[in-house]
């Protein structure tokens, strides 16, 4: 019998993150269970954070125009915080400086009658003892600079602990961290604390882990035997109009028929395991009129059943082209799950032909 660790891999990107369920063979093989799920908590929610600290400090008037008319000076300030955020761990206990250009010193007192800001902070009670401005540089106590963490820290968490709670996750004993936002002990540390039962593993240079992983599997893409899903695939159709689930201003008779155009044919439903080694069922295609060729259209969405292709949350993902050997047309099947989408087109007689995938997006 052949043992399976059940593990969520989570990644963690500058400004999102995913998180999935998999399982790792004997062999070595990684088989998902869980399409990868998230939202936006990555790294630039803690550089949020900061900047709604900002404007707290100087309001919000000021913060703008200072983004907009001193954008070199904006970028270095962001820029050294973010090398001050990577040091910000659980057990800080001294108060963290961060550099403040002059120029929002310069504009504060513009555009508040010539009042300093330095003063202004001094004197504001939500503000003293938490932020101290002196020259160019801002110090803040630890527990403030902590708090820029909590509410990312907290929807990660509140995600993860979701995810333990679906069937498909029994079982699961670690949790791998990757990405660059990983590195953060103060991330590191809210997870630990919020699975204190579970095995938190961050590999060394989490940052380059994604990038070796995407090599890795461009070499050997049988290291994943299945993934599932993330989204619903579908072609562009005509079908049959049903007025039970077909609006009658969308029909229309074509060939004396009762037909709706622009139907949403499914080839593979979110949450569905898809394997290179298993094409989605074939769909029979013609070419128009004189043609020795056609095309079709491949769109995604997040609901399982859409309709019709032109739905809000549906999105076209590229046209296939596929040339004919005859105009008796062809069979067109879709491969999901490798390391990238793949087209087949067979024709009449069993002969496989050319099909060519163009991703307008």
């Amino acid at each position: 019998m052949a043992y399976f660790e059940r593990s969520t891999s989570t990644l963690f990107t500058g400004g999102t993150v995913d998180i999935t369920v998999h399982e790792v063979a004997a062999n070595g093989k990684l088989r998902e269970l869980h399409k990868a799920t998230g939202g936006c908590w990555g790294g630039t929610t803690i550089d949020k954070a900061f900047l709604d600290l900002l404007d707290n400090i100087v309001g919000q008037k000021v913060m703008k125009l200072f983004r907009d008319e001193n954008q070199d000076d904006f970028i270095d300030m962001m820029r050294d915080f973010e090398v001050r955020k990577r040091s910000i761990e659980p057990r800080l206990e001294s108060k963290v400086t961060f550099r403040i250009p002059i120029r929002l010193y310069e504009l504060y007192g513009e555009m508040n009658k010539g009042q300093q800001l330095r003063e202004e902070v001094r004197k504001n009670p939500t503000l003293s003892g938490k932020v101290t401005l002196t020259g160019d540089k801002m110090r803040v106590n630890p527990e403030t600079v902590k708090e820029l963490f909590t509410a990312t820290s907290d929807n990660i968490a509140k995600h993860i602990e979701d995810i333990f709670s679906n069937p498909v996750a029994n079982g699961t004993s670690t949790i791998l961290m990757v990405g660059g936002f990983s590195e953060s002990p103060m991330l590191q540390d809210a997870i630990r604390k919020a699975f204190p039962n579970k095995i938190v593993i961050t590999p060394h240079e989490a940052g380059l882990a994604v990038l070796k992983g995407a090599v890795i599997f461009g070499h050997k893409s049988d290291e994943i035997v299945s993934r599932i899903a993330k989204y619903s695939y579908g072609l562009k159709c005509w079908s049959t109009f049903d007025p039970s689930k077909h609006p009658r201003d969308r029909m229309v008779i074509e060939n004396g028929k009762q037909q709706v155009r622009g139907t949403f044919s499914k080839l593979v439903e979110v949450g569905e395991s898809v394997s290179p080694d298993s094409p989605s069922k074939p769909r029979g295609f013609l070419p128009v009129g004189e043609a020795y060729s056609f095309t079709i259209k491949l769109y995604a969405s997040p609901r399982s059943d859409p309709i019709f292709v032109d739905e809000e949350d549906c999105w076209l993902v590229g046209e296939v082209s596929v040339d004919c050997n005859d105009r008796k047309g062809a069979d067109v099947s879709l491969v999901f799950g490798g390391t990238e989408l793949e087209v087949i087109a067979v024709d009449k007689r069993g002969q496989r032909t050319t099909a060519q995938f163009n991703f307008l997006n």
